[in-house]
C-alpha cells in the first residue's frame, strides 16, 4: 500500500502509538521511518499529529480494537497538509453514518485472519476508489 501511493526512502509514516507490531513491521520493510507523533490517544486524533515534519508523506490510522480515531479531523488536517491518509480497519470493520471505517482514506485495509473480528481463516483486502493505484 505505502509503495503505491509512491512512498520511499526518506519518507515518515505517522503511525499511532497503540497498534500491532506488523504495522511497524511493514512500514519498515517499505524501507520508511515509522514515528509516532501522538502518545496521548491510542487511535490517533488531528490535533496530536499537527506537529508533522515535511518529511511525513503519510498518516497510517489503525483503528484497533473496534474503537474508531478522529477520522474526519485526521483527514481534515492530512487534506490541509497534503499527507496521504491510509486506514488499516483490521480490528473495526463497521459502518458509521453515511460512511464506513477503512474509506476515509486513500486507501483502505481489512484483515479476516482468526484472530481478526471478520474472519475466514487468512487473509484480506485493500480497497480505493482511486483508479491510477
Amino acid at each position: 500500500m505505502l509503495a503505491a501511493c509512491g512512498v520511499g526512502y526518506g519518507d515518515e509514516v505517522i503511525v499511532p502509538p497503540f497498534t500491532d507490531i506488523a504495522t511497524i513491521e511493514a512500514v519498515l520493510l517499505a524501507g520508511v521511518l515509522p514515528v509516532r507523533r501522538d502518545r496521548r490517544h491510542a487511535c490517533m486524533s488531528a490535533e496530536g499529529i499537527r506537529r508533522h515534519q515535511p518529511e511525513t508523506a503519510v498518516v497510517l490510522l489503525v483503528q484497533m480494537c473496534g474503537a474508531a480515531a478522529d477520522r474526519t479531523g485526521i483527514k481534515a488536517l492530512c487534506k490541509e497538509k497534503n499527507i496521504q491518509l491510509i486506514e488499516d480497519s483490521a480490528q473495526a470493520p463497521r459502518r458509521l453514518p453515511r460512511k464506513i471505517l477503512g474509506t476515509f482514506g486513500r486507501m483502505g485495509s481489512f484483515l479476516a485472519t482468526t484472530f481478526e473480528i471478520n474472519t475466514c481463516g487468512e487473509g484480506g483486502v485493500v480497497i480505493t476508489d482511486d483508479h491510477r493505484l
